[in-house]
């Protein structure tokens, strides 16, 4: 019914806006997403934000996440990967975003920024890019923002001798990005 419909939207709309998506973009994606696609698309980020492993301090809202062994399969499933899957990806975009010092270098420590930035080449050195593959590669970029937010995570990357720096740099002269949606 349309009382649903409207929840639905308002929950699609406030997921976008808090993934930094543009106010332009989100009006787009709101008007094009068919409901079906938005309902899943809230459901999933709602159970992303319901994970076992995040819980919160008294009053203040903010997460604290603990490094586990599910966070090292999920960096090891992004490094043998081949293609990086959409969903894993917001998995750890929604980690890195809600977490604390201790979580930010516990993944520069298990080599994240480094499979995030192999991630990164393999998407931008494409012949046949598609617009899920900017969208992925967007996705990249807003994991490596969540990082370097934190002090320790952008010293981490100011030491990476492999060059996150110059891949994030390689992605905004991106010949594709008319792809990018977002």
């Amino acid at each position: 019914d349309e009382k649903d419909r409207d929840n639905i939207d308002g929950a699609y709309a406030r997921i976008l806006q808090q993934t930094l998506t543009s106010p332009e973009a989100v009006l787009r994606l709101t008007r094009l997403q068919a409901l079906e696609g938005k309902q899943k698309f809230v459901q999933f980020h709602e159970s992303l934000l319901n994970q076992k492993h995040a819980h919160f301090l008294g009053t203040s809202m903010s997460v604290v996440k603990i490094w586990s062994e599910g966070d090292r399969r999920l960096i090891s499933k992004l490094q043998q990967s081949q293609t990086v899957d959409f969903y894993t990806l917001l998995s750890l975009k929604m980690a890195l975003c809600t977490a604390s010092k201790e979580y930010i270098q516990s993944f520069c420590d298990n080599h994240g920024l480094s499979v995030l930035m192999r991630a990164m080449l393999r998407l931008i050195n494409h012949v046949d890019i598609t617009i899920m593959d900017a969208a992925v590669l967007y996705e990249c970029l807003l994991c490596v923002k969540c990082v370097m937010n934190h002090s320790s995570g952008l010293l981490k990357a100011l030491e990476n001798t492999q060059g996150i720096l110059d891949v994030v740099a390689m992605c905004c002269l991106f010949q594709h990005r008319h792809l990018a949606l977002l």
